[in-house]
């Protein structure tokens, strides 16, 4: 079974010609209400694309958002989740230029309200099914940090997505199975870790560096429209190219890659394999609006490997 643990949004998407600049206000192309929030993206891709239960610890409030996302989890098999009575359901305000780029603004809400104690009955409620627990960074950072330092006492694989970044705290990271940041986040946790300045030029040596630094067992970077590079636990460093789409919005690709990577691996046991469906699967959802509207089912994703493998 698969454990998420993470944020739920609402989204306002607003479309736009291009980022409003300081003082500018300009008219939207599209306006839409999608559901959201990396941990919710990350749970949805799983629950989706397997159409099996998935454990899913997160907090959303009792307010009319909160009701709409009890039903859709509870459609999509979500247990586990918490609902908090007097506070609002997290939201997330996003800007996407007719590129498909996009910046977010989000306000947390119940996101923030997350308590040590949902971690300890969430593990002790499902850590005897639990194979693989996918975590990222959008919850307080007191969570995160003791979400992570539990699951390894309980020596349950950890698929760890570092953003946003500046919560990722370099002592966390040693026995990590695997980690997924993009360019950003890399570089970030690179000069964090190394006291060293990123050179794009060195990228992969300073991969090698950051494993031999932190222990870390596997780290995938993902870098968009170039693909992704994989440095495995015997420090091999795998090149992977990007599958060419008509993209209109990247909101939830990160997302989608990393649900579909750790469902893949939990079918396969090889990284390789699972790193290639998952960017199939970011890819096509760039191709749609939306976070969860943009997930792929698995025979879409198997439909287009086969045409572009």
């Amino acid at each position: 079974m698969i454990g998420i643990i993470g944020s739920t949004n609402i989204d306002a998407y607003l479309k736009t010609d291009h980022f409003t600049k300081p003082g500018e206000t300009q008219n939207s192309l599209d306006y839409k209400i999608f559901y959201g929030g990396k941990g919710a993206n990350q749970a949805s891709t799983v629950s989706k694309i397997s159409n099996k239960q998935t454990a899913f610890l997160t907090c959303i409030g009792n307010d009319f958002y909160g009701t709409a996302l009890q039903k859709e989890f509870d459609k999509n098999d979500l247990i586990g989740y918490q609902i908090l009575k007097g506070e609002k359901t997290g939201r997330a305000f996003i800007e996407v230029e007719k590129t498909g780029e996009n910046r977010i603004i989000t306000a947390p809400g119940a996101n923030h309200k997350m308590k040590k104690e949902m971690v300890d009955d969430f593990l002790d409620r499902f850590d005897k099914d639990l194979d693989i627990v996918l975590i990222q960074n959008e919850l307080p950072k007191e969570i995160i940090d003791y979400s992570l330092t539990k699951l390894k006492e309980k020596n349950i694989k950890i698929f760890y997505d570092p953003a946003p970044k500046e919560k990722t705290d370099l002592s966390n990271l040693e026995h990590i199975f695997v980690l997924t940041p993009n360019l950003n986040e890399f570089s970030y946790i690179y000069e964090k870790t190394t006291n060293k300045k990123y050179d794009e030029n060195k990228l992969k040596d300073q991969l090698l560096e950051l494993k031999e630094k932190t222990k870390i067992e596997n780290i995938i970077i993902t870098l968009g429209k170039k693909g992704s590079l994989y440095i495995n636990q015997n420090k091999e460093i795998n090149e992977f190219g990007a599958f060419k789409v008509e993209a209109v919005d990247t909101t939830a690709s990160g997302d989608v890659f990393n649900g579909t990577l750790v469902l893949e691996f939990l079918e396969t046991e090889d990284l390789r394999k699972s790193i290639k469906k998952a960017s199939a699967a970011a890819a096509l959802s760039t191709t749609k609006i939306g976070a969860q509207t943009s997930i792929p089912t698995m025979e879409e994703i198997d439909e287009f490997l086969k045409n572009n493998g």
